[in-house]
């Protein structure tokens, strides 16, 4: 149970498998009649940009110099004159990266059921793979290398070679045409975007549920049919309840005391006749969640001046925020709770005893199971070696949750030599 407003409040969690039966699902459904039967509630837009990102899945050092992501416009900055892509930054490929402040996870939008999401895609990536390769090198400029392996610790390049990327949510309604749906087949000559280009991708959203995104550009490689979902090009679209609102559930100490507008009174429990119920400690924020940053330095700089805080739509019902965790609200009657003509069985009167109140504000947790990842593990010349390399396959990181991986293998050996912090585990 979690506590939102003051209010008792439950949790849902999305939980997504990105293996290769799912990857296989193949292109959204179209026709004429759907399209026609489309009514937004409102057009909620997202601007989104994929990118060469280098990424660290764990403490112990398995990494992918060469991972792409999915991330929006606004949480990107130009690497050379450090300015987000939305305050002065170039969008130029090869020269791009998530802000500092910003740690590498899969993108996560958020509409509200009856919901409209227009997707402004612009493809980022360098004209070739593996853009951060080591090609060209002698003995001398291999600092990483280990005498006697072939490759270089950071080297890794399972990008597919074809650049070309789209924004394909699967189970969503198409509604415009076929050229939303994100791939190259049938009546659709192509809605893929070669390195450089924009493109724009309308859906509906027309029930709750958690949506996987994934790019047909490539759609052979590893994963079978999931392309680049191997190295990270993939998100999750989750639709909320009808009427929602989507809030940030994990903000910095900066951004709490911005949001905060005060503190509760201390009810201290110092007189005989106070009762538990009644002795409370107090003292704590008072959230604005519809709070701004300040139209001031260093904001403007960081492209955040004027932005919500905490509330991920802003103004004009464009995506600002796309955390991985959020609390969802109903702006109704002040408490957060939903309606009951939310749900069929509340509408009238009753629910299902066996779950939670559904009518309630609650917290969301969205969870990505990828497997198969490409990575370059830990301590190389365990995973490396001739023996041993079979034996720790099946315990290396390439199972991860949402970027992040603890493969037990590098765990045991970080152990075994008393280094890092599983130094002094007894077990």
């Amino acid at each position: 149970m979690n506590s939102v407003n003051g209010k008792a409040s439950y949790t849902r969690t999305m939980l997504l498998s990105l293996m290769a039966g799912l990857m296989m699902a193949g292109s959204l459904t179209y026709s004429p009649d759907a399209e026609a039967a489309v009514s937004c509630a409102r057009t909620v837009t997202a601007n989104v940009v994929a990118i060469d990102q280098p990424v660290m899945f764990n403490r112990l050092g398995a990494q992918n110099i060469n991972y792409m992501v999915y991330a929006l416009r606004r949480d990107v900055v130009n690497t050379t004159s450090g300015k987000p892509l939305t305050a002065g930054g170039a969008p130029e490929r090869g020269k791009v990266a998530l802000r500092p402040d910003k740690r590498p996870r899969p993108l996560v939008l958020r509409v509200a059921a009856g919901d409209c999401l227009q997707v402004i895609l612009q493809n980022l990536l360098t004209d070739v793979a593996n853009p951060f390769k080591i090609v060209d090198h002698d003995e001398d400029e291999l600092a990483g290398r280990h005498q006697g392996f072939d490759n270089p610790i950071m080297q890794i390049d399972n990008q597919v070679e074809g650049r070309y990327i789209s924004f394909h949510p699967l189970g969503l309604q198409l509604v415009n045409d076929i050229s939303d749906d994100g791939s190259y087949v049938g009546k659709n000559t192509s809605s893929l975007l070669a390195p450089g280009d924009i493109g724009i991708y309308t859906y509906y959203a027309e029930a709750e549920g958690a949506f996987m995104v994934y790019s047909r550009g490539q759609p052979f490689g590893g994963e079978a049919s999931g392309g680049n979902v191997g190295v990270g090009l993939f998100g999750v679209v989750n639709v909320e309840p009808v009427g929602a609102n989507f809030y940030r559930s994990q903000i910095t100490e900066e951004e709490m005391r911005l949001a905060t507008t005060g503190t509760t009174l201390i009810n201290a429990c110092d007189s005989p006749e106070d009762t538990p119920a009644n002795c409370r400690p107090g003292g704590q924020p008072i959230i604005d969640y519809e709070a701004t940053y300040p139209i001031a330095q260093p904001w403007w700089d960081e492209g955040k001046a004027g932005l919500p805080i905490i509330n991920m739509l802003a103004a004009g019902n464009e995506i600002v925020h796309s955390d991985i965790n959020a609390v969802i609200a109903h702006p109704g009657d002040g408490t957060g709770n939903f309606p009951a003509s939310t749900y069929p069985l509340e509408r009238s009167g009753v629910r299902n005893p066996t779950v939670p109140n559904r009518l309630e504000a609650f917290r969301e947790f969205t969870v990505v199971f990828h497997d198969e990842q490409a990575a370059t593990q830990a301590f190389p010349m365990w995973f490396t070696d001739p023996v041993l390399s079979h034996t720790l396959h099946g315990v290396r990181d390439s199972f991860m949750i949402n970027y992040g991986s603890g493969g037990i293998g590098s765990e045991i050996i970080t152990n075994r030599l008393g280094v890092g912090p599983m130094h002094d585990c007894l077990n």
